[in-house]
């Protein structure tokens, strides 16, 4: 669990930038790690749950992924089934990232998940199983470039890193 001593300011352009530089430029794959439970949910983690279990605003309108990502731990969208928390980062605990936004006013996100936590789209490994597995057993023909052992997709061109413009 993050602590106090997690706080981070940046501007909302750095927070675009680090994103994309760590994730690729589609915020669907974009993930952020709740402070208090450590679940990492993507964009497309979001889209995928609202779809399952939609939810409105206040005000009546629709959730999107996009008002949710960095802001809630996915929990809080899920039936209790075990993943995740109800925590949120606009809530009594901050943060504990700080984004001062262009018109002055600041809002507050989860840190950015690290890189190697998430899966591409074309990974069919756990990633969790995949770092700790120094053999190579479990990914040698289930992991993406991402993953330790190169990417399994037949065509070099459906590669996700070919995508991004990186070797597969």
């Amino acid at each position: 669990m993050s602590t106090v001593a997690d706080h981070r300011k940046l501007t909302q352009a750095e927070l675009l930038t680090e994103a994309a530089e760590r994730f690729g430029k589609d915020p669907m794959g974009w993930a952020f790690q709740c402070p208090n439970c450590d679940d990492i949910a993507t964009g497309q983690d979001f889209k995928t749950a609202l779809a399952e279990h939609p939810r409105k605003h206040r005000g009546g309108d629709k959730a999107v992924a996009s008002d949710l990502i960095g802001q809630e731990c996915i929990g809080r969208t899920l039936p209790k089934d075990g993943r995740g928390c109800d925590w949120a980062a606009y809530g009594l605990l901050r943060g504990p990232w700080e984004i001062a936004l262009p018109d002055g006013r600041s809002m507050w996100c989860f840190p950015l998940a690290p890189a190697a936590a998430v899966k591409s789209p074309c990974c069919r490994c756990d990633p969790a199983r995949c770092a700790t597995d120094d053999s190579g057993e479990h990914c040698a023909d289930q992991a993406c470039g991402r993953c330790l052992h190169g990417c399994p997709a037949a065509d070099e061109a459906q590669c996700c890193l070919a995508a991004e413009g990186g070797a597969p």
